[in-house]
């Protein structure tokens, strides 16, 4: 009875040790804590001034929500065009054309943002920072994406193998 009653206290500690890990995780990636992990992250790898940020946050910050509208429209036409493609649907050739059509233009839409968005940022930048900002939301995303999945290593790897090349 004692050793079932023992098991039974170690399936609640590790349940609620897990439940407070899993918080933990969700509150670390929590949408304000990226943000702030992103600002932090830009703000050191452009060595924005404080003038360039003050500049350079609204800027960013607008460029970003037009490129999720653009992804939310590209989605959206994308979730469309499948439904119309299955076999069950009843849509015609035509109908599917123009689906088709409306997918491809906001792909189109989409992908032309990132050169718009350069010339924005070029306008209140200096040339070499406007040009890293694309190249560091890609490392970003990227880092994010390993921090999420616990390989904290690899990105201090990484830093340290530029930080090293930086300074030759």
């Amino acid at each position: 009875m004692k050793s079932i009653l023992k098991l039974l206290m170690l399936c609640l500690g590790l349940f609620v040790v897990s439940e407070a890990v899993g918080q933990s995780h969700k509150q670390k990636f929590s949408e304000e804590n990226i943000k702030n992990m992103k600002i932090a992250f830009f703000t050191e790898k452009l060595n924005l001034t404080s003038a360039e940020a003050e500049k350079f946050w609204p800027v960013y910050n607008e460029c970003q929500a037009e490129a999720n509208r653009a992804r939310k429209a590209t989605m959206s036409a994308q979730r469309e065009l499948q439904s119309a493609i299955k076999g069950e649907s009843n849509k015609t050739e035509e109908e599917i054309n123009t689906l088709v059509s409306k997918y491809y233009t906001c792909l189109e839409a989409e992908n032309t943002l990132p050169r718009k968005h350069f010339t924005k940022y070029a306008k209140i930048l200096p040339i070499k920072k406007a040009a890293q900002v694309k190249m560091l939301e890609d490392r970003f995303l990227h880092n994010l994406i390993w921090q999420y999945r616990g390989n904290t290593e690899i990105i201090i790897k990484s830093q340290k193998k530029e930080n090293t090349q930086n300074k030759n």
